[in-house]
């Protein structure tokens, strides 16, 4: 059986770690909001998809407040835009959900935070809007179509004007392992060389400064003779070789999620499979031993439209009695 990591255990394995954040965050979400991060993972940005949907909610949020901030001060009063947030300084169960389904809309268009939170916020004030908006109305259906639009057009502007890729360590050539997002985000690397064209400069970043990029494919994309330009580009502008990686096995940010593994096809190939598989199952578990449900929160809202529904029926037969 797996257990969580105590202060007196040996040091945690990432798969330990992970567990514990689990068991923190599943019973303060709905299932259908855990459930969707196995198809976010293929789809949002490369920074986030060895990250647990908590830390990257969280991360979000933080992102949200230095945006908020920004535009509190050009467009409200720059004099209190320091004390604004938009965000309350307890992050509640209500708080918690509202930025979690925003940060999914996010992912599920595969641009950074602030890249989303930057266009939604500036879509909204075009709009009119004279109040900045609370994190709920971005994920809104009434705003879902201009938020989609302005987000699509600041990204298409920004891969345009530069060469972007992940700087993320499990990215590097070192801890290569064909994991999927590993895959997906070499792909991403080819296909914005070849929109810009080959660039010299762009092909040694990718291969001998952020070395996210193996020499052999540079040259089968781009020739030889492509790769040596490159070298010298990299040796003429001074930059330097990032880090050698150590990162140890990562694990994609829907592992272990409730309802999140699939066995059949939409899990095909993932290396942690079986693990994910297994440490879901113990979380299910210990919600059910600890809350009777292996989804305590539509558990709850089921047991308060229930009160609701008991209440509106008593007062109606009040009111029939005093009739």
């Amino acid at each position: 059986m797996i257990e969580p990591v105590t202060a007196e255990a040996a040091p945690p394995s990432i798969f330990q770690i992970r567990l514990n954040k689990l068991l923190l965050t599943s019973p303060r979400l709905a299932r259908k909001d855990l459930r969707i991060e196995r198809e976010l993972n293929r789809k949002k940005w490369f920074d986030y998809r060895f990250m647990s949907p908590m830390e990257a909610t969280l991360q979000f949020r933080e992102i949200f407040q230095d945006v908020y901030r920004r535009k509190y001060s050009i467009n409200i009063d720059s004099g209190e835009a320091d004390q604004k947030t938009g965000v309350s300084k307890k992050l509640s169960r209500a708080d918690l959900t509202s930025f979690w389904r925003a940060r999914q809309f996010a992912d599920s268009l595969g641009v950074t935070y602030e890249v989303f939170l930057e266009a939604a916020f500036q879509a909204l004030i075009r709009r009119g809007w004279e109040r900045l908006p609370h994190v709920n109305q971005l994920y809104g259906i009434k705003n879902h179509d201009a938020i989609v639009h302005a987000v699509k057009a600041l990204w298409a502007e920004q891969i345009r004007c530069r060469f972007t890729f992940s700087l993320l360590s499990h990215y590097r050539l070192e801890v290569y392992r064909d994991l999927t997002a590993q895959i997906d985000h070499l792909n991403w690397v080819k296909e914005q060389l070849q929109a810009q064209h080959g660039s010299s400069l762009g092909i040694g970043r990718a291969c001998y400064v952020h070395r996210v990029l193996p020499e052999d494919d540079a040259r089968r994309e781009f020739g030889q003779e492509r790769l040596d330009r490159a070298k010298d580009e990299i040796l003429f502008s001074g930059l330097i070789r990032d880090e050698t990686s150590v990162a140890e096995l990562a694990l994609p940010s829907c592992f272990g999620l409730p309802g999140a593994p699939d066995p059949g096809d939409k899990c095909n190939g993932c290396q942690v499979l079986l693990k994910c598989v297994k440490i879901e199952a113990f979380v299910r578990a210990t919600m059910v031993a600890k809350f009777g449900t292996d989804d305590p929160v539509l558990s709850r809202r089921k047991l308060l439209q229930r009160n609701r529904t008991k209440k509106s029926r008593a007062k109606k037969a009040a009111l029939n009695t005093i009739a």
